[in-house]
């Protein structure tokens, strides 16, 4: 999927998108916040490409999630 996102180390790219099922990329997710004052982009996130890349919890609610998560590092 995001190999590029992959851990990396002296010898290459790992091999671990196998084994981290279930990782949350902070800095791929804090990226929501930049759209909060973008409705129309904003909208086109929530929607996603498909049915299953749809968002279904409010955009205040996944804002708040997100900020309490910025404030603990």
């Amino acid at each position: 999927m995001f190999r590029f996102r992959a851990p990396k180390n002296n010898w290459g790219r790992s091999d671990s998108e196998a084994t981290s099922f279930g990782f949350l990329d902070g800095d791929f997710l804090e990226r929501f916040l930049l759209f909060i004052d973008d409705r129309q982009a904003l909208h086109q996130i929530m929607q996603g490409q498909s049915e299953p890349e749809r968002l279904t919890i409010s955009v205040q609610r996944i804002q708040r999630v997100l900020e309490r998560l910025q404030s603990m590092h």
